[in-house]
Protein backbone atom coordinates (compact mmCIF):
# COMPACT_ATOMS: atom_id res chain seq x y z
CA UNK A 1 0.00 0.00 0.00
CA UNK A 2 1.15 3.26 -0.98
CA UNK A 3 1.80 6.27 1.73
CA UNK A 4 1.14 8.79 -1.27
CA UNK A 5 -2.00 7.19 -2.38
CA UNK A 6 -3.28 7.21 1.01
CA UNK A 7 -2.09 10.62 1.55
CA UNK A 8 -4.13 11.95 -1.71
CA UNK A 9 -7.05 9.91 -0.84
CA UNK A 10 -7.12 11.15 2.76
CA UNK A 11 -7.75 14.49 1.53
CA UNK A 12 -9.54 14.01 -1.28
CA UNK A 13 -12.05 11.81 -0.43
CA UNK A 14 -14.02 11.12 2.66
CA UNK A 15 -10.89 8.33 3.57
CA UNK A 16 -9.08 5.48 1.47
CA UNK A 17 -11.01 1.98 1.26
CA UNK A 18 -9.08 -0.77 0.07
CA UNK A 19 -10.88 -0.37 -3.32
CA UNK A 20 -10.01 2.77 -3.73
CA UNK A 21 -6.14 2.60 -3.23
CA UNK A 22 -6.27 -0.31 -5.35
CA UNK A 23 -8.12 2.16 -7.98
CA UNK A 24 -5.24 4.70 -7.42
CA UNK A 25 -2.14 2.21 -7.56
CA UNK A 26 -3.81 1.45 -10.74
CA UNK A 27 -4.01 4.64 -12.39
CA UNK A 28 -0.01 5.28 -13.89
CA UNK A 29 3.19 3.89 -12.82
CA UNK A 30 4.28 6.98 -10.92
CA UNK A 31 2.77 8.78 -8.44
CA UNK A 32 2.44 11.98 -10.43
CA UNK A 33 1.17 10.23 -13.21
CA UNK A 34 -1.40 8.31 -10.80
CA UNK A 35 -2.46 11.48 -9.46
CA UNK A 36 -2.94 13.27 -12.73
CA UNK A 37 -5.02 10.52 -13.80
CA UNK A 38 -7.40 9.86 -10.96
CA UNK A 39 -7.50 13.94 -10.63
CA UNK A 40 -8.68 13.84 -14.46
CA UNK A 41 -11.35 11.41 -13.54
CA UNK A 42 -12.86 12.53 -10.30
CA UNK A 43 -13.38 16.22 -12.15
CA UNK A 44 -14.90 14.29 -14.77
CA UNK A 45 -17.49 13.26 -12.08
CA UNK A 46 -20.35 12.24 -14.89
CA UNK A 47 -17.95 9.70 -16.23
CA UNK A 48 -17.71 7.95 -12.44
CA UNK A 49 -20.29 5.17 -12.45
CA UNK A 50 -22.13 5.62 -9.18
CA UNK A 51 -24.54 2.74 -9.80
CA UNK A 52 -23.76 0.96 -6.57
CA UNK A 53 -24.55 4.06 -4.81
CA UNK A 54 -27.50 4.77 -6.61
CA UNK A 55 -28.89 1.25 -6.43
CA UNK A 56 -28.17 1.57 -2.51
CA UNK A 57 -30.15 4.32 -2.87
CA UNK A 58 -33.08 3.51 -4.58
CA UNK A 59 -34.09 0.69 -1.85
CA UNK A 60 -34.83 3.73 0.43
CA UNK A 61 -37.54 5.98 0.31
CA UNK A 62 -36.37 9.59 0.01
CA UNK A 63 -39.02 11.70 -1.53
CA UNK A 64 -37.39 15.27 -1.70
CA UNK A 65 -34.10 14.63 -3.75
CA UNK A 66 -35.80 15.29 -6.70
CA UNK A 67 -38.32 17.89 -5.79
CA UNK A 68 -38.00 21.65 -7.69
CA UNK A 69 -37.58 24.24 -5.42
CA UNK A 70 -41.04 25.47 -6.24
CA UNK A 71 -42.56 21.76 -5.31
CA UNK A 72 -40.80 21.23 -2.04
CA UNK A 73 -41.94 24.87 -0.85
CA UNK A 74 -45.49 24.00 -1.75
CA UNK A 75 -45.42 20.76 -0.59
CA UNK A 76 -43.61 21.86 2.73
CA UNK A 77 -44.79 25.19 3.34
CA UNK A 78 -47.54 26.82 2.10
CA UNK A 79 -50.01 24.02 1.18
CA UNK A 80 -48.54 21.26 3.38
CA UNK A 81 -50.66 18.22 3.92
CA UNK A 82 -51.91 16.62 7.28
CA UNK A 83 -49.23 14.29 9.10
CA UNK A 84 -46.59 15.57 6.54
CA UNK A 85 -43.11 16.47 8.40
CA UNK A 86 -42.41 20.29 7.04
CA UNK A 87 -38.46 19.15 7.97
CA UNK A 88 -38.19 16.75 5.34
CA UNK A 89 -36.00 18.88 2.94
CA UNK A 90 -33.71 19.22 5.65
CA UNK A 91 -33.63 15.42 7.62
CA UNK A 92 -33.35 14.06 3.65
CA UNK A 93 -30.12 16.54 2.89
CA UNK A 94 -28.36 15.45 6.39
CA UNK A 95 -29.14 12.09 5.78
CA UNK A 96 -27.82 11.75 2.02
CA UNK A 97 -24.80 14.14 2.76
CA UNK A 98 -23.27 11.14 4.51
CA UNK A 99 -24.69 8.46 2.51
CA UNK A 100 -22.80 10.14 -0.29
CA UNK A 101 -19.87 11.01 1.45
CA UNK A 102 -19.67 7.15 2.54
CA UNK A 103 -20.46 4.79 -0.42
CA UNK A 104 -20.37 7.34 -3.24
CA UNK A 105 -17.50 6.85 -6.20
CA UNK A 106 -17.32 10.40 -6.67
CA UNK A 107 -15.59 11.16 -3.77
CA UNK A 108 -13.13 14.59 -4.83
CA UNK A 109 -17.56 15.98 -5.76
CA UNK A 110 -18.49 15.06 -1.96
CA UNK A 111 -15.28 16.73 -0.57
CA UNK A 112 -15.57 19.57 -2.67
CA UNK A 113 -19.24 19.95 -2.44
CA UNK A 114 -18.19 19.66 1.48
CA UNK A 115 -15.81 22.67 1.30
CA UNK A 116 -17.78 25.03 -0.72
CA UNK A 117 -21.00 24.65 2.10
CA UNK A 118 -18.96 25.69 4.61
CA UNK A 119 -18.08 28.53 2.01
CA UNK A 120 -21.41 29.63 1.45
CA UNK A 121 -22.29 28.46 4.97
CA UNK A 122 -25.80 28.65 6.13
CA UNK A 123 -27.91 27.08 9.44
CA UNK A 124 -29.85 24.26 7.24
CA UNK A 125 -32.22 23.84 10.70
CA UNK A 126 -33.07 27.58 10.58
CA UNK A 127 -35.70 29.36 9.17
CA UNK A 128 -36.65 28.24 5.47
CA UNK A 129 -33.76 26.56 4.37
CA UNK A 130 -35.49 23.95 6.48
CA UNK A 131 -37.84 23.53 3.41
CA UNK A 132 -35.20 24.17 0.58
CA UNK A 133 -32.20 22.28 2.08
CA UNK A 134 -31.95 19.75 -0.78
CA UNK A 135 -32.24 22.98 -3.39
CA UNK A 136 -29.32 24.70 -1.96
CA UNK A 137 -27.33 21.81 -1.91
CA UNK A 138 -28.60 20.58 -5.52
CA UNK A 139 -29.05 24.10 -7.79
CA UNK A 140 -26.03 25.61 -6.02
CA UNK A 141 -23.64 24.01 -4.95
CA UNK A 142 -23.14 20.82 -7.12
CA UNK A 143 -23.05 20.45 -10.99
CA UNK A 144 -26.05 18.64 -12.66
CA UNK A 145 -26.83 17.48 -16.27
CA UNK A 146 -27.66 20.79 -17.72
CA UNK A 147 -24.77 22.04 -20.15
CA UNK A 148 -25.97 25.53 -19.50
CA UNK A 149 -25.74 26.04 -15.81
CA UNK A 150 -21.83 26.38 -14.80
CA UNK A 151 -22.57 27.74 -12.03
CA UNK A 152 -21.24 25.20 -9.43
CA UNK A 153 -18.66 23.54 -7.63
CA UNK A 154 -16.41 22.30 -11.25
CA UNK A 155 -17.88 25.73 -12.93
CA UNK A 156 -17.59 29.18 -12.62
CA UNK A 157 -17.30 30.98 -9.33
CA UNK A 158 -19.14 34.42 -10.43
CA UNK A 159 -22.00 32.67 -11.85
CA UNK A 160 -22.35 29.66 -8.61
CA UNK A 161 -21.96 33.66 -6.69
CA UNK A 162 -25.05 34.62 -8.27
CA UNK A 163 -26.95 31.71 -8.09
CA UNK A 164 -26.67 31.42 -3.97
CA UNK A 165 -27.09 35.47 -3.68
CA UNK A 166 -31.20 34.06 -5.15
CA UNK A 167 -32.07 31.46 -3.09
CA UNK A 168 -34.56 31.40 -0.10
CA UNK A 169 -32.19 29.75 1.51
CA UNK A 170 -29.59 32.26 1.87
CA UNK A 171 -31.90 35.69 0.95
CA UNK A 172 -33.46 34.38 4.19
CA UNK A 173 -30.93 32.94 6.21
CA UNK A 174 -29.34 36.51 6.40
CA UNK A 175 -32.12 38.89 6.14
CA UNK A 176 -32.02 40.17 2.10
CA UNK A 177 -35.47 38.85 1.98
CA UNK A 178 -36.51 42.22 4.15
CA UNK A 179 -33.93 44.31 2.86
CA UNK A 180 -35.52 47.56 1.65
CA UNK A 181 -35.21 50.85 0.52
CA UNK A 182 -37.22 52.03 3.67
CA UNK A 183 -35.50 49.69 5.99
CA UNK A 184 -32.22 48.80 5.06
CA UNK A 185 -31.00 45.27 6.48
CA UNK A 186 -26.47 45.30 6.27
CA UNK A 187 -26.33 41.23 6.89
CA UNK A 188 -26.50 39.87 3.54
CA UNK A 189 -24.45 42.66 1.76
CA UNK A 190 -21.74 41.88 4.51
CA UNK A 191 -21.17 38.66 4.71
CA UNK A 192 -21.44 38.25 0.55
CA UNK A 193 -18.09 41.07 1.26
CA UNK A 194 -16.67 39.43 4.27
CA UNK A 195 -16.84 35.48 3.86
CA UNK A 196 -18.36 34.87 0.07
CA UNK A 197 -15.74 36.95 -1.79
CA UNK A 198 -13.26 39.66 -0.79
CA UNK A 199 -12.53 37.95 2.48
CA UNK A 200 -12.18 39.94 6.24
CA UNK A 201 -8.43 40.06 5.20
CA UNK A 202 -9.19 42.92 2.73
CA UNK A 203 -11.45 44.70 4.95
CA UNK A 204 -10.17 48.03 6.85
CA UNK A 205 -11.89 48.97 9.57
CA UNK A 206 -12.97 52.46 9.96
CA UNK A 207 -11.06 52.91 6.77
CA UNK A 208 -11.36 56.01 4.73
CA UNK A 209 -12.46 54.81 1.62
CA UNK A 210 -10.33 57.78 -0.54
CA UNK A 211 -7.20 56.49 1.55
CA UNK A 212 -7.77 53.39 0.16
CA UNK A 213 -5.30 52.35 -2.62
CA UNK A 214 -6.63 51.69 -6.17
CA UNK A 215 -6.31 48.71 -8.59
CA UNK A 216 -7.50 48.80 -12.30
CA UNK A 217 -9.22 45.64 -13.26
CA UNK A 218 -10.92 44.42 -16.81
CA UNK A 219 -14.36 44.17 -16.05
CA UNK A 220 -16.89 42.57 -18.75
CA UNK A 221 -19.06 45.77 -19.19
CA UNK A 222 -18.62 46.89 -22.43
CA UNK A 223 -20.41 46.65 -25.85
CA UNK A 224 -21.18 42.57 -26.08
CA UNK A 225 -20.02 41.76 -22.56
CA UNK A 226 -16.17 42.83 -23.35
CA UNK A 227 -13.59 43.95 -20.84
CA UNK A 228 -13.33 47.43 -20.22
CA UNK A 229 -10.75 48.96 -18.14
CA UNK A 230 -12.41 50.13 -14.57
CA UNK A 231 -10.66 51.85 -11.60
CA UNK A 232 -11.69 50.36 -7.85
CA UNK A 233 -10.33 49.82 -4.74
CA UNK A 234 -7.90 47.42 -3.86
CA UNK A 235 -9.93 46.88 -0.44
CA UNK A 236 -13.12 47.27 1.31
CA UNK A 237 -14.26 49.65 3.70
CA UNK A 238 -17.35 49.79 5.93
CA UNK A 239 -18.97 52.59 3.36
CA UNK A 240 -18.64 49.79 1.05
CA UNK A 241 -20.91 47.56 2.86
CA UNK A 242 -23.18 50.22 3.69
CA UNK A 243 -23.43 50.90 -0.30
CA UNK A 244 -23.88 47.69 -0.64
CA UNK A 245 -26.50 47.27 1.45
CA UNK A 246 -28.52 50.14 -0.21
CA UNK A 247 -27.79 47.92 -4.02
CA UNK A 248 -29.08 44.73 -2.52
CA UNK A 249 -32.35 46.19 -1.75
CA UNK A 250 -35.50 44.23 -3.58
CA UNK A 251 -33.66 41.24 -4.07
CA UNK A 252 -36.01 38.80 -2.50
CA UNK A 253 -38.41 35.93 -3.08
CA UNK A 254 -41.98 35.00 -3.56
CA UNK A 255 -43.12 34.10 -0.47
CA UNK A 256 -46.58 36.37 0.07
CA UNK A 257 -49.54 35.42 -2.44
CA UNK A 258 -51.89 38.16 -3.63
CA UNK A 259 -48.64 40.79 -2.95
CA UNK A 260 -47.15 42.89 -5.19
CA UNK A 261 -43.71 42.50 -3.24
CA UNK A 262 -44.01 38.68 -4.52
CA UNK A 263 -45.62 39.12 -8.07
CA UNK A 264 -48.56 37.41 -6.39
CA UNK A 265 -46.05 34.35 -6.25
CA UNK A 266 -46.04 32.30 -3.37
CA UNK A 267 -43.52 29.73 -5.04
CA UNK A 268 -40.25 30.24 -2.60
CA UNK A 269 -38.08 31.24 -6.06
CA UNK A 270 -36.04 34.38 -6.71
CA UNK A 271 -38.05 37.72 -7.61
CA UNK A 272 -36.68 41.35 -7.85
CA UNK A 273 -38.98 43.89 -6.71
CA UNK A 274 -37.89 46.93 -8.44
CA UNK A 275 -40.32 49.03 -5.77
CA UNK A 276 -38.23 48.25 -2.86
CA UNK A 277 -34.79 48.81 -4.48
CA UNK A 278 -32.62 52.16 -3.63
CA UNK A 279 -32.36 53.89 -6.77
CA UNK A 280 -30.28 56.54 -6.15
CA UNK A 281 -26.12 57.08 -6.70
CA UNK A 282 -23.81 54.86 -4.77
CA UNK A 283 -20.32 53.62 -4.63
CA UNK A 284 -18.84 50.76 -4.08
CA UNK A 285 -14.62 50.11 -4.37
CA UNK A 286 -14.11 53.24 -5.84
CA UNK A 287 -16.81 52.46 -8.47
CA UNK A 288 -19.76 55.00 -8.75
CA UNK A 289 -23.06 53.95 -9.93
CA UNK A 290 -25.47 57.03 -10.83
CA UNK A 291 -28.76 57.96 -9.76
CA UNK A 292 -31.88 55.65 -11.50
CA UNK A 293 -29.54 53.56 -12.84
CA UNK A 294 -31.07 50.34 -15.13
CA UNK A 295 -32.05 48.09 -12.10
CA UNK A 296 -31.47 45.44 -11.66
CA UNK A 297 -28.55 45.64 -13.72
CA UNK A 298 -27.15 47.27 -11.30
CA UNK A 299 -27.14 44.51 -8.99
CA UNK A 300 -25.29 42.27 -11.76
CA UNK A 301 -22.39 44.35 -12.15
CA UNK A 302 -22.27 44.66 -7.73
CA UNK A 303 -21.55 41.07 -8.55
CA UNK A 304 -19.16 41.11 -10.90
CA UNK A 305 -17.53 43.96 -9.27
CA UNK A 306 -16.94 41.45 -5.86
CA UNK A 307 -16.63 38.09 -7.92
CA UNK A 308 -14.08 39.27 -10.23
CA UNK A 309 -12.22 41.10 -7.78
CA UNK A 310 -8.46 39.87 -7.49
CA UNK A 311 -9.27 39.77 -3.42
CA UNK A 312 -11.97 37.34 -3.90
CA UNK A 313 -9.22 35.00 -5.78
CA UNK A 314 -6.30 35.70 -2.90
CA UNK A 315 -9.61 34.94 -0.46
CA UNK A 316 -10.68 31.47 -2.15
CA UNK A 317 -6.99 30.61 -2.80
CA UNK A 318 -6.23 30.77 0.95
CA UNK A 319 -9.36 28.94 1.69
CA UNK A 320 -8.38 26.01 -0.67
CA UNK A 321 -5.00 26.06 0.33
CA UNK A 322 -6.00 25.67 4.05
CA UNK A 323 -8.14 23.00 3.78
CA UNK A 324 -6.19 20.43 1.00
CA UNK A 325 -2.39 21.77 1.94
CA UNK A 326 -1.49 23.44 5.07
CA UNK A 327 -2.51 26.26 7.68
CA UNK A 328 0.92 27.82 6.97
CA UNK A 329 0.49 27.76 2.73
CA UNK A 330 -3.22 29.56 3.25
CA UNK A 331 -0.34 32.30 4.52
CA UNK A 332 -0.99 35.63 2.44
CA UNK A 333 2.18 37.02 3.71
CA UNK A 334 1.53 40.74 2.85
CA UNK A 335 0.16 39.79 -0.56
CA UNK A 336 -2.29 42.18 -2.07
CA UNK A 337 -4.98 42.28 -4.87
CA UNK A 338 -2.59 43.90 -7.21
CA UNK A 339 0.34 41.94 -7.24
CA UNK A 340 -2.60 39.35 -8.85
CA UNK A 341 -2.44 41.87 -11.88
CA UNK A 342 1.49 42.07 -12.06
CA UNK A 343 3.75 39.93 -14.04
CA UNK A 344 4.40 36.42 -12.28
CA UNK A 345 7.81 35.95 -10.49
CA UNK A 346 9.70 33.16 -10.27
CA UNK A 347 9.07 30.77 -7.31
CA UNK A 348 5.72 32.45 -6.28
CA UNK A 349 4.01 30.55 -3.31
CA UNK A 350 1.45 28.62 -3.90
CA UNK A 351 -1.26 30.70 -2.17
CA UNK A 352 -0.40 33.03 -5.06
CA UNK A 353 -0.26 30.55 -8.18
CA UNK A 354 -3.78 29.65 -7.25
CA UNK A 355 -4.94 32.91 -7.12
CA UNK A 356 -3.46 33.19 -10.62
CA UNK A 357 -5.36 30.83 -11.82
CA UNK A 358 -8.64 31.46 -10.28
CA UNK A 359 -8.49 34.62 -11.55
CA UNK A 360 -6.97 34.13 -14.70
CA UNK A 361 -9.96 32.01 -15.28
CA UNK A 362 -12.47 34.24 -13.95
CA UNK A 363 -14.84 34.02 -16.73
CA UNK A 364 -14.65 30.64 -18.43
CA UNK A 365 -16.99 28.16 -17.53
CA UNK A 366 -14.73 25.61 -15.67
CA UNK A 367 -12.92 28.00 -13.52
CA UNK A 368 -12.93 26.04 -10.55
CA UNK A 369 -11.71 22.82 -12.17
CA UNK A 370 -8.40 24.49 -13.19
CA UNK A 371 -8.35 26.48 -10.14
CA UNK A 372 -8.18 22.67 -8.19
CA UNK A 373 -5.71 21.56 -11.55
CA UNK A 374 -3.23 24.19 -10.30
CA UNK A 375 -3.77 23.07 -6.13
CA UNK A 376 -4.22 19.65 -6.28
CA UNK A 377 -1.22 18.79 -8.70
CA UNK A 378 1.36 21.10 -7.14
CA UNK A 379 4.35 20.15 -5.51
CA UNK A 380 2.82 21.28 -2.47
CA UNK A 381 -0.17 19.16 -2.20
CA UNK A 382 2.47 16.48 -3.30
CA UNK A 383 4.68 17.00 -0.64
CA UNK A 384 4.67 13.76 2.22
CA UNK A 385 5.21 16.50 4.49
CA UNK A 386 2.57 17.64 4.68
CA UNK A 387 0.56 14.36 5.04
CA UNK A 388 -1.63 13.86 8.58
CA UNK A 389 -1.10 17.79 8.60
CA UNK A 390 -5.03 18.19 9.39
CA UNK A 391 -7.22 16.56 11.93
CA UNK A 392 -9.99 14.94 10.53
CA UNK A 393 -13.50 17.31 12.30
CA UNK A 394 -16.22 14.40 13.88
CA UNK A 395 -18.01 14.63 10.69
CA UNK A 396 -15.10 13.40 8.34
CA UNK A 397 -13.99 10.86 11.04
CA UNK A 398 -17.36 9.53 11.21
CA UNK A 399 -17.55 8.60 7.04
CA UNK A 400 -13.86 7.77 7.32
CA UNK A 401 -14.90 5.34 9.45
CA UNK A 402 -17.62 4.05 7.64
CA UNK A 403 -15.35 3.63 4.47
CA UNK A 404 -12.49 1.91 5.76
CA UNK A 405 -14.41 -0.40 7.99
CA UNK A 406 -16.64 -1.87 4.66
CA UNK A 407 -19.68 -0.51 6.09
CA UNK A 408 -23.01 -0.85 4.08
CA UNK A 409 -25.00 1.29 6.58
CA UNK A 410 -27.02 3.79 4.89
CA UNK A 411 -29.32 5.95 6.31
CA UNK A 412 -33.02 5.54 5.95
CA UNK A 413 -35.68 7.65 5.44
CA UNK A 414 -38.95 6.46 6.80
CA UNK A 415 -42.11 8.80 5.53
CA UNK A 416 -43.96 9.41 8.91
CA UNK A 417 -40.96 8.52 11.07
CA UNK A 418 -38.52 11.03 12.05
CA UNK A 419 -35.33 9.34 12.35
CA UNK A 420 -34.29 5.28 12.38
CA UNK A 421 -32.75 4.61 15.56
CA UNK A 422 -29.57 3.94 14.52
CA UNK A 423 -29.22 7.50 12.26
CA UNK A 424 -30.91 9.57 15.38
CA UNK A 425 -28.34 8.47 17.82
CA UNK A 426 -25.95 8.86 15.24
CA UNK A 427 -27.10 12.41 14.79
CA UNK A 428 -27.86 13.24 18.27
CA UNK A 429 -23.41 12.10 18.57
CA UNK A 430 -22.27 14.57 16.01
CA UNK A 431 -24.33 17.65 17.04
CA UNK A 432 -22.69 17.20 20.71
CA UNK A 433 -19.37 17.13 18.92
CA UNK A 434 -20.07 20.45 16.72
CA UNK A 435 -20.21 18.71 13.23
CA UNK A 436 -23.27 17.94 12.88
CA UNK A 437 -24.17 17.98 9.17
CA UNK A 438 -25.87 22.12 7.74
CA UNK A 439 -25.91 22.78 11.62
CA UNK A 440 -23.47 25.42 11.96
CA UNK A 441 -25.13 28.62 13.33
CA UNK A 442 -22.73 30.99 12.01
CA UNK A 443 -22.02 32.36 8.47
CA UNK A 444 -18.59 31.43 8.09
CA UNK A 445 -18.62 27.38 7.96
CA UNK A 446 -17.35 25.18 9.86
CA UNK A 447 -13.26 26.17 11.62
CA UNK A 448 -10.94 24.59 9.24
CA UNK A 449 -8.23 24.99 11.86
CA UNK A 450 -6.80 22.51 13.79
CA UNK A 451 -6.96 24.47 17.11
CA UNK A 452 -10.54 24.37 17.08
CA UNK A 453 -10.97 20.79 16.90
CA UNK A 454 -8.18 19.28 19.33
CA UNK A 455 -9.97 20.58 22.32
CA UNK A 456 -10.36 17.65 24.96
CA UNK A 457 -14.02 18.00 24.55
CA UNK A 458 -14.76 17.83 21.04
CA UNK A 459 -12.36 14.67 21.09
CA UNK A 460 -14.35 13.36 23.09
CA UNK A 461 -17.82 13.76 21.65
CA UNK A 462 -16.10 12.46 18.38
CA UNK A 463 -14.86 9.62 20.14
CA UNK A 464 -18.11 8.58 21.53
CA UNK A 465 -19.75 9.00 18.32
CA UNK A 466 -17.68 6.05 17.16
CA UNK A 467 -17.98 4.25 20.31
CA UNK A 468 -21.86 4.76 19.51
CA UNK A 469 -21.02 3.45 15.97
CA UNK A 470 -19.47 -0.01 16.96
CA UNK A 471 -21.91 -0.97 19.58
CA UNK A 472 -25.05 0.21 18.27
CA UNK A 473 -27.02 -2.69 17.72
CA UNK A 474 -30.46 -3.84 16.33
CA UNK A 475 -32.18 -6.84 16.84
CA UNK A 476 -28.94 -8.56 17.28
CA UNK A 477 -27.18 -6.84 14.61
CA UNK A 478 -24.63 -4.05 15.23
CA UNK A 479 -25.81 -2.63 12.10
CA UNK A 480 -23.57 0.59 11.72
CA UNK A 481 -20.19 -1.23 11.99
CA UNK A 482 -20.44 -4.53 10.97
CA UNK A 483 -16.70 -5.17 13.08
CA UNK A 484 -17.27 -9.24 13.68
CA UNK A 485 -18.47 -9.86 10.14
CA UNK A 486 -16.19 -7.96 8.28
CA UNK A 487 -12.89 -10.20 10.77
CA UNK A 488 -14.82 -13.12 9.69
CA UNK A 489 -14.88 -12.81 5.96
CA UNK A 490 -11.52 -11.32 5.77
CA UNK A 491 -9.55 -14.13 8.35
CA UNK A 492 -10.13 -17.30 7.80
CA UNK A 493 -11.35 -19.02 11.60
CA UNK A 494 -7.37 -20.59 11.88
CA UNK A 495 -6.16 -17.13 10.81
CA UNK A 496 -8.34 -15.08 13.81
CA UNK A 497 -5.96 -15.00 16.20
CA UNK A 498 -5.38 -11.59 18.66
CA UNK A 499 -2.12 -10.66 16.68
CA UNK A 500 -3.48 -11.27 12.94
CA UNK A 501 -7.14 -9.79 13.87
CA UNK A 502 -5.21 -6.56 15.16
CA UNK A 503 -2.68 -7.18 12.22
CA UNK A 504 -5.64 -7.13 10.15
CA UNK A 505 -7.71 -4.07 11.15
CA UNK A 506 -4.41 -1.64 11.65
CA UNK A 507 -3.81 -2.11 7.95
CA UNK A 508 -7.54 -2.03 7.21
CA UNK A 509 -8.27 1.15 9.15
CA UNK A 510 -5.28 2.93 8.42
CA UNK A 511 -4.58 1.57 4.76
CA UNK A 512 -1.00 1.17 4.91
CA UNK A 513 1.11 -1.63 6.61
CA UNK A 514 5.14 -0.64 7.37
CA UNK A 515 7.74 -2.94 5.72
CA UNK A 516 7.90 -6.34 6.94
CA UNK A 517 3.84 -5.96 8.39
CA UNK A 518 2.43 -4.75 11.52
CA UNK A 519 3.28 -7.31 13.85
CA UNK A 520 5.94 -6.97 16.03
CA UNK A 521 5.36 -3.10 15.79
CA UNK A 522 4.98 -0.48 18.74
CA UNK A 523 1.90 -0.15 17.83
CA UNK A 524 0.63 -4.05 17.08
CA UNK A 525 2.16 -4.98 20.41
CA UNK A 526 0.10 -2.31 22.59
CA UNK A 527 -3.05 -3.63 21.08
CA UNK A 528 -1.96 -6.89 21.24
CA UNK A 529 -2.29 -6.60 24.99
CA UNK A 530 -5.76 -5.71 24.95
CA UNK A 531 -6.48 -8.09 22.76
CA UNK A 532 -5.02 -11.29 25.12
CA UNK A 533 -5.40 -9.85 28.23
CA UNK A 534 -9.12 -10.55 30.12
CA UNK A 535 -11.09 -7.99 31.01
CA UNK A 536 -10.77 -9.21 34.85
CA UNK A 537 -6.96 -9.87 34.01
CA UNK A 538 -6.89 -8.67 37.73
CA UNK A 539 -8.50 -11.42 39.24
CA UNK A 540 -7.22 -14.08 36.89
CA UNK A 541 -4.26 -13.17 35.10
CA UNK A 542 -4.40 -15.61 32.17
CA UNK A 543 -3.10 -14.77 29.16
CA UNK A 544 -4.71 -15.64 25.71
CA UNK A 545 -1.94 -16.80 23.47
CA UNK A 546 -0.74 -14.30 21.09
CA UNK A 547 -0.96 -16.70 18.13
CA UNK A 548 -3.66 -19.20 19.14
CA UNK A 549 -7.25 -19.33 17.23
CA UNK A 550 -10.49 -17.91 18.82
CA UNK A 551 -12.85 -20.29 18.71
CA UNK A 552 -15.49 -17.69 18.61
CA UNK A 553 -15.21 -13.74 17.47
CA UNK A 554 -18.86 -13.10 17.97
CA UNK A 555 -19.71 -14.64 21.18
CA UNK A 556 -19.65 -12.08 24.16
CA UNK A 557 -19.79 -14.05 26.98
CA UNK A 558 -17.57 -14.45 30.02
CA UNK A 559 -15.01 -14.25 30.26
CA UNK A 560 -13.20 -13.46 27.40
CA UNK A 561 -16.27 -11.24 25.86
CA UNK A 562 -14.91 -11.76 22.73
CA UNK A 563 -17.64 -9.44 20.13
CA UNK A 564 -17.01 -6.41 22.86
CA UNK A 565 -13.20 -6.91 23.02
CA UNK A 566 -13.17 -6.91 19.06
CA UNK A 567 -14.95 -3.51 18.92
CA UNK A 568 -12.70 -2.13 21.48
CA UNK A 569 -9.35 -2.63 19.42
CA UNK A 570 -11.45 -1.17 16.74
CA UNK A 571 -12.59 1.91 18.71
CA UNK A 572 -8.83 2.17 19.70
CA UNK A 573 -7.02 2.37 16.35
CA UNK A 574 -9.83 5.12 15.41
CA UNK A 575 -8.51 7.00 18.47
CA UNK A 576 -5.15 6.74 17.93
CA UNK A 577 -3.06 9.54 16.09
CA UNK A 578 -2.88 7.98 12.88
CA UNK A 579 -6.32 7.63 11.89
CA UNK A 580 -7.58 10.96 13.74
CA UNK A 581 -5.40 12.94 11.18
CA UNK A 582 -5.75 13.38 7.12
Amino acid sequence: MSLFARHVLNRLSFGPTTSSMNAFQNAGSTDSQRLQNWLNDQLNWQAVSDTSFQNQLNQHSYQTLNWPLATAWNNLRTNRADGVDYRMANREAVRFKLARAVHSNRQLLEVLADFWHDHFSLNGWDGYAIYTLVSWDRDVIRPDNNPNRTGHIFGNFRKMLELSSQHPAMLYYLDNYINTNNSPNENYAREIIELHTLGAMHYVSLGNPNSIPRITVNLPWGPGGSDIAVDIAENYVDDDIYAAMRMLTGWKVKDNENNESSNFENTGEWYFYETWHDKFEKTILGYHWLSFEPAPADIYQFLDLIGYHPGTALHIASKLCRRFVSESAADLAGIQPGDLLQTPAPNEPLVLRVARTFYSNRYADDQLSQTYRTLFLSPEFMDMNNAGGKLKRPFELVASTMRASMSDYFPQYVPGSIYDESYRILEDNLYYAGNRPFNWAAPNGYPDKNDYWENPVTLIKAWRTIDYMCDQNSNGNYNVLPIVQVTQQNLQAADQTPEKIVAFWLKQLLQYEPTGGWIGTSLHTKLLWFMTHRPDSNVDPSVWPADYPIPDISSNNSPHYWHERLRGLFKLIVASPEFMVR
